[in-house]
């Protein structure tokens, strides 16, 4: 079993990674906590280091959205509540 490593990058330094790398560590380090569908979509919030992302897939093609410092935490567990894995929050 590979040894999880901290994620140190900072929102400002992900933002300017190629997307490839984005998704590369958000499937190298990020912590699932829920999923939900959005059309059809299967959209997953991640933790990522001390920020979130959400993966957004369909049809075999990934996307990375990233929220901002100035979302509030509420914004962006809510759509997600009925399906959160508060184990997962609290253990990573």
């Amino acid at each position: 079993m590979k040894e999880k490593v901290d994620y140190t990058l900072a929102l400002s330094e992900v933002d300017r990674l190629p997307d490839w790398r984005k998704m590369e560590d958000v499937h190298t380090h990020g912590t699932v906590l829920a999923q939900r569908q959005v059309n059809g979509t299967s959209v997953t919030l991640v933790a990522l280091g001390h920020f979130f992302v959400e993966r957004w897939a369909k049809n075999g093609v990934e996307v990375i959205g990233q929220f901002y410092h100035a979302a509030h935490p509420m914004q962006i567990f809510d759509p997600y509540l009925p399906g959160l894995d508060l184990n997962a929050v609290l253990n990573r």
